[in-house]
């Protein structure tokens, strides 16, 4: 059952992940980040548009918001507490339906990565990060990339707790991410999807 201090800590980690760190530091270079590019505030949107030098500032600061809020509730619940899953859930949900920007946001992925960061074992991580570089490689589209990964995380949740409640939330972040991404799946049926130019 969740307490008030519970929901206490879920309403502090969805404004933690509600800070939009891409139009920020897209406003600071005069840019309004949502009317440009694909109109969204993530890292890929902001490379696209300011470079990757800011592109990966805003990347890094999207990972830390999850990574610092999982790393607090892992501290408090321990690993194996649905808790854990739920409660880091928040900063995801606060990155995707801001607040500040008419709860319209970004996609989720980096936020959700800093909250897998914190709550794998390193091997699973490894072994995820290296399956991304080479689907990253291999399709050279991002969205691709992240949507084909989100596909396993109901495995890399169960390879790492080994408990059906790990495996249920895998499924949930797995289709809340195909949700997020809903626009990029429409661009990729009809071939429209932007590649990254390496």
């Amino acid at each position: 059952m969740l307490t008030f201090q519970d929901l206490f800590i879920f309403i502090f980690g969805f404004l933690i992940g509600s800070i939009p760190f891409g139009y920020i530091f897209s406003k600071l270079k005069g840019v309004d980040i949502r009317k440009v590019g694909s109109g969204n505030i993530g890292a890929t949107n902001v490379t696209r548009v300011l470079g990757i030098k800011i592109g990966a500032i805003v990347a890094l600061l999207d990972v830390v918001k999850g990574l610092v809020f999982a790393l607090f509730i892992l501290k408090i619940y321990g690993t194996t507490d649905w808790k854990l899953f739920f409660l880091c859930f928040a900063p995801v949900l606060g990155h995707v339906f801001t607040p500040w920007l008419g709860f319209k946001g970004g996609k989720g992925v980096g936020t959700l990565t800093g909250v897998l960061i914190i709550i794998f074992d390193w091997q699973i991580l490894l072994f995820a990060l290296v399956v991304w570089i080479i689907l990253l490689y291999a399709t050279k589209i991002m969205s691709l990339t992240n949507l084909i990964l989100s596909v396993t995380l109901p495995i890399l949740f169960f390879l790492n707790f080994h408990n059906l409640t790990s495996v249920i939330f895998g499924i949930l972040f797995g289709l809340f991410i195909f949700w997020t991404h809903r626009s990029n799946i429409k661009r990729l049926l009809k071939g429209k999807e932007l590649k990254i130019k390496f």
